[in-house]
């Protein structure tokens, strides 16, 4: 392909200068081109990230209520910008809607379901079984107290919930009977 443009190029040059009047139709082409006003080109994603706004940071300045507000003040492709910066839409079903309003919906919501991950994680640190009584106690699930007095006397024991392995690496305990052989440790 730049073979081809060189031998154009070179065919132009050689016609120009045995031909004064395409010369001058051709000096003539290149000065409007030189003169012509420099055309603006769409913004490139870098440039639009350099205006976007940080929709997290105005989250939490703003609160949920505002930040909607402020979100529908916000131009059509802002928002659809802001939706691909953010990854909201991996189905892409976003980049079809033109109702600024649904786009603001979109992002607010998307946004609070991201911070509500691994909130059900964070509240589990201590949840525990019922006890014997039937009550939720203090202690994890394997370690629940029976109430029982231990050798020491004063403390309840501990009685753990999992079951010994045996040497294949089968938990013992379990309602099938012990094969042929094995003794019974009930």
């Amino acid at each position: 392909m730049i073979t081809l443009l060189r031998k154009l190029i070179d065919a132009v040059e050689d016609e120009a200068s045995r031909n004064p009047h395409f010369a001058d139709k051709l000096d003539e082409l290149m000065r409007s081109f030189q003169e012509a006003p420099e055309m603006r080109s769409k913004p490139t994603p870098k440039r639009m990230e350099e205006v976007l706004p940080d929709v997290h940071k105005e989250l939490a300045l703003r609160g949920d209520r505002d930040f909607r507000v402020w979100l529908r003040g916000q131009a059509v492709e802002t928002l659809k910008a802001v939706i691909r910066r953010e990854d909201l839409d991996t189905a892409r079903r976003a980049s079809k809607w033109k109702d600024g309003d649904k786009l603001a919906d979109f992002i607010a919501d998307g946004l609070r379901a991201r911070m509500s991950r691994g909130s059900a994680f964070i509240e589990r640190v201590n949840r525990t079984a019922p006890a014997a009584s039937g009550h939720v106690g203090d202690a994890p699930r394997d370690e629940i107290s029976t109430g029982a007095p231990t050798d020491a006397g004063n403390e309840p024991q501990q009685v753990s919930d999992r079951q010994p392995a045996d040497s294949t690496g089968n938990s013992r305990g379990s309602d099938k009977p012990p094969a042929s052989g094995e003794p019974d440790e009930t």
